[in-house]
């Protein structure tokens, strides 16, 4: 059974009632994970899993939150009608041309009767949600196709967050001669359509856990942020 509908009212209005976005949110979890060594959406996290982590933390800003699988083989841990899966049958690891966030990107619109979609890498354990509202704005005010997020790391240096990003639906056509040409990098693909983006400081932005070494320090960090939440509570 297909996820449900996004209403476009909801859209519309961005921010619901609720505070909650008024179109989904997809975690991509398609990646070979071959610097990790193993499927990083089964990585410990937290009080369950990195994908579980992520999830739940999206659903604080959006009324509907997907995970997007390249097959579901039930280690998500996540509800089933909450999960995208760009294939029924096992993938091939081997074969790279079929490991790009395009195809995710392009599955979800399939999926989801939506205008517009907001993503995000299962490996950004600390993004903050709301700054996908500012997206939303941004890419209303600039009528653009993709609204992504800019780090500003210094004075001279910034770094573009493509995978933290709002697309609409009219990007598909797109997406398709690009996968069709054998184009699979979506920077690449961002840089030929109209795109914007907001520029953040937010040093918790590059925290990723693209490896172990990453992985052990987001965990640290994690156990930081915590504590001082924790530390905070007893406070009031």
């Amino acid at each position: 059974m297909p996820p449900k509908s996004t209403n476009d009212a909801k859209v519309r209005r961005g921010l619901q009632s609720t505070n909650a976005l008024g179109f989904p949110c997809v975690i991509l979890c398609g990646g070979r994970s071959k610097r990790m060594g193993q499927d990083k959406v089964t990585l410990p996290f937290g009080n369950g899993l990195l994908v579980q982590f992520c999830f739940q933390s999206m659903q604080k800003y959006f009324s509907e939150v997907f995970v997007c699988v390249k097959w579901d083989n039930g280690a998500t841990s996540i509800p089933k009608q909450n999960i995208i899966a760009e294939s029924n049958t096992p993938i091939d690891k081997t074969n790279t041309s079929l490991f790009s966030p395009l195809f995710g990107i392009k599955r979800a619109f399939e999926v989801l009767d939506s205008p517009f979609i907001a993503f995000m890498s299962v490996d950004s354990p600390f993004l903050n949600g709301r700054y996908f509202a500012e997206l939303f704005t941004h890419l209303e005010e600039k009528n653009a196709q993709v609204a992504y997020i800019s780090q500003i790391l210094s004075h001279q240096e910034s770094k573009e967050h493509f995978l933290l990003s709002i697309w609409c639906k009219d990007t598909v056509e797109a997406i398709e001669k690009a996968l069709q040409k054998g184009e699979f990098k979506i920077a690449s693909l961002i840089h030929t359509l109209n795109s914007t983006h907001i520029n953040v400081r937010d040093k918790l932005l590059s925290i990723n856990c693209n490896t172990k070494e990453e992985y052990q320090n987001a965990l640290k960090i994690l156990e930081c942020l915590d504590s001082k939440a924790s530390f905070q509570k007893q406070s009031l």
